[in-house]
């Protein structure tokens, strides 16, 4: 004679073995406290900003063609960690991005480093003038903090690092990546950046300029 009771505890084993198998049973992995993942990227917003030392140490370079990749606080299961730097091998037509923490709206942002592609201008005989910058674009949300590059060597003593800045494309911040140029005669690159007037921010463009 079979048993009820058996036949009642089998069919709830099997019933809940099908429950856990299901995908809608299987949680997604839970996301740090107080971070958002943001779309398109890896980049987080979170209250509790980085600490302010580090214990980065910069060793010798392996060769003068390495560039050194600036160490960073990443935040991990609620918590900042300490990210050495290190060397890695210019790569040609690129310029890196260092990771970075800027404070926004309250909020504490975090921009992870990346390689970027960037160029070489040459100058031409329309640079050999001061170009007047364009300052026409006005917004009123603050940029955020300047992005360290780190470019490789100059492709020749003559041309200089003309550094990136904050652009605004679409109804949000682009960063412009910076690069090499041979600088005009008697004149100096300004780098781009914003000047507060009031509750707006204007974009002063890089432009050239003399000395």
């Amino acid at each position: 004679m079979k048993n009820p009771r058996s036949h009642r505890v089998l069919r709830s084993v099997v019933v809940a073995a099908a429950l856990l198998a299901s995908p809608a049973s299987q949680a997604a992995p839970a996301a740090p406290s107080g971070a958002k993942a943001i779309e398109g990227g890896p980049t987080l917003h979170i209250s509790a900003g980085p600490p302010t030392n580090n214990s980065d140490v910069k060793l010798p370079a392996p060769s003068p063609k390495h560039v050194w990749l600036p160490g960073f606080w990443e935040y991990q299961a609620g918590h900042h960690v300490w990210i050495k730097g290190r060397w890695e091998p210019a790569r040609d037509g690129m310029v890196y991005l260092a990771s970075q923490w800027s404070y926004q709206g309250h909020l504490w942002t975090f921009y992870p480093g990346k390689w970027v592609l960037t160029s070489v201008a040459e100058s031409s005989t329309d640079d050999s003038a001061p170009q007047k910058p364009q300052n026409d674009l006005m917004i009123k949300v603050p940029p955020p903090a300047q992005r360290l590059e780190v470019p490789g060597p100059p492709p020749s003593p003559q041309h200089q690092w003309n550094g990136g800045y904050w652009t605004w494309k679409s109804g949000h911040f682009v960063w412009l990546p910076g690069h090499w140029a041979t600088a005009p005669a008697d004149m100096i690159w300004d780098q781009g950046h914003y000047r507060k007037s009031g509750l707006v921010w204007h974009l002063i463009p890089g432009h050239w300029r003399k000395k």
